[in-house]
Formats: structure tokens, sequence, C-alpha cells
């Protein structure tokens, strides 16, 4: 593993190594935005959620037989309300 000095925090989340050297490392992650999103989509592999496997966007996307929008959008509702944008950016 090569190592690499991070320039500032916002390149930690755009994983600008990966942009040229991109190998797709198994079929369930087939994108660098796959690869982004998987550490917290496996968060749901212990419910009857579905995080999207066997999709052209695995882990990108979920659902579930017993998830209800009007309870999916009272979550997201609630979460904003916790989270605030350190810059104007």
């Amino acid at each position: 593993m090569a190592k690499r000095k991070v320039k500032n925090k916002n390149e930690l989340f755009s994983l600008p190594f990966l942009e040229d050297n991109w190998i797709q490392p198994s079929p369930n992650i087939p994108s660098k935005e796959t690869c982004r999103v998987y550490p917290g989509m496996c968060l749901v592999e212990g419910t009857t959620m579905s995080e999207g496997r066997g999709t052209t966007l695995p882990f990108q996307i979920f659902g579930s037989p017993d998830l209800r929008f009007e309870d999916l959008e009272k979550i997201r509702k609630n979460i904003e309300k916790k989270f605030w944008p350190d810059s104007g950016t």
C-alpha cells in the first residue's frame, strides 16, 4: 500500500488517488461511488433491508417491504436538524 499525505479533510472523502487507478475489487463494488458508500451501507446488512446487491447500483440504493416513505422522510428531516455545515460551500 502506498502512503500519501492528505492535503485537506475534503480529500479524504473525494478519494483522488482512485481517479486513475480504479480496479473493481468485487462484483458488488463496481465503482468509486460504491466504494465511498459501502462502509455505511454495511450497517443495514443485519436488518430486513436490501442494500441493492444484484442491481446496477449496489450499496447506493436500499429498500425494504417494511419501509414506508413517510417514516424515511421523518428520519431524514430529523438527521438534517443535527448537522450544520462548517463552511459556506
